[in-house]
């Protein structure tokens, strides 16, 4: 699910930076990757999600039909398929990207430490449940402290 103001922050910095390339970890049923998609004629997209859901097929089939050569969806758990992906020569940088995954402190420590090798300069992050005091929240809060993380963290209720 994604809320207004989510959609309305997200396309802001995609347009902002000039995104070519958007990734995420944690598709669920599509709604990011097509808000993303929709903002942006010529963005690429790639999903980094488990497929466990009776509807993942369906929203596989509907976002390539409908996004036809810009969906590319990498399925298994996100902690093998980012970095084997991103660790082949010749595998886009992320101008943006989105942690929507496990949700618990250590699996979104894990994604953001995956995607960092897929980070473009000048790239933006958006991560799910922040201030929620949930693991996305605390994950987040102690890579900050321990400066693992470059740039500006802002966070928006929704």
């Amino acid at each position: 699910y994604l809320r207004p103001v989510q959609m309305t922050e997200h396309a802001k910095h995609l347009r902002r930076i000039d995104a070519k390339v958007y990734c995420e970890v944690g598709m669920n049923a599509g709604h990011g990757t097509a808000a993303a998609l929709l903002t942006k004629p010529d963005l690429i997209s790639h999903s980094f999600d488990l497929l466990e859901w009776k509807y993942s097929p369906v929203v596989v089939d509907f976002l390539e039909t409908t996004f036809p050569g810009r969906v590319h969806v990498h399925g298994g758990s996100s902690f093998t398929t980012v970095p084997a992906f991103f660790g082949t020569p010749g595998a886009p940088k992320c101008d943006a990207m989105l942690v929507d995954g496990l949700h618990t402190e250590e699996g979104t420590r894990r994604d953001l430490l995956n995607m960092r090798a897929a980070a473009a300069c000048n790239h933006v992050v958006f991560i799910d449940d922040l201030e929620s005091g949930r693991g996305s929240d605390l994950a987040m809060r102690k890579m900050v402290a321990a400066g693992a993380t470059a740039g500006t963290l802002r966070a928006h209720r929704g």
